[in-house]
């Protein structure tokens, strides 16, 4: 993988062209193609930049702009609106095509990738950040500034496996009018908090304990 800037400038300018059309539409004043701020948005997230980084950065290197052919420097806000414009599905099902086929055409991507078939309206963060919500009023070793947090990694995964056991198997949820579980079909009814433990019991397993300070002392060999 390369890490110069220019080349990955160049690389995205190229995937860009090869993508996109010119402009977004027919009425677009023109100042800047589509491809060209595809380019700065991939020279972005290379270098871990925000939008008004880049906007300074093209301002000071010249021959980084003249490679990508801009005479004018986009704003952050221009670099801004173009980033949620282009990450629209139809686009980036495109760009992600055309990186896929120039990375087996230079020979970076030997092996063939496997196609899916994705809901790409069903595709979004909210999901991922609620449940993040209900595991942090869920448990309270996930509460912040407290002293409750784990204190031992193991305790750490079975109060994890206990909350999402709970979560999936035994609390109805609005939304679905029942358990997560039964709507995925992994079980027929709700199951009480009974059932989960009788299930969970026989899987918990004892935490290994250190040696106490005289079992230590036992092992040192005496001294002559």
């Amino acid at each position: 993988m390369s890490k110069s800037p220019l080349r990955i400038l160049t690389v995205g300018y190229l995937i860009g062209k090869l993508a996109l059309a010119d402009y977004a539409h027919k009425f677009s004043p023109k100042t800047y193609t589509e491809p060209q701020l595809f380019a700065c948005l991939v020279l972005k997230e290379f270098l871990h930049r925000d939008y008004r980084g880049i906007e300074e950065l093209l301002r000071d290197t010249p021959e980084l702009a003249a490679v990508i052919e801009l005479k004018k420097i986009p704003d952050f806000t221009t670099l801004q609106k173009a980033s949620q414009r282009l990450l629209l599905s139809a686009n980036s099902s495109r760009l992600l095509d055309m990186t896929v086929r120039l990375g087996r055409y230079v020979g970076k991507l030997k092996s063939p990738l496997p196609k899916a078939a994705l809901d790409e309206s069903r595709i979004n963060t909210s999901h991922s950040e609620r449940f993040n919500l209900s595991i942090r009023m869920g448990m309270r070793r996930f509460t912040r500034l407290t002293n409750g947090f784990s204190k031992s990694h193991i305790h750490h995964e079975a109060a994890l496996a206990l909350f999402f056991m709970h979560y999936n198997f035994c609390q109805r949820h609005g939304t679905l009018k029942t358990t997560p579980a039964v709507a995925a079909k992994l079980t027929d009814r709700q199951w009480t908090i009974a059932e989960m433990i009788e299930r969970t019991a026989n899987y918990l397993k004892p935490e290994p304990q250190p040696p106490t300070w005289g079992e230590f002392l036992g092992t040192i060999p005496d001294s002559e």
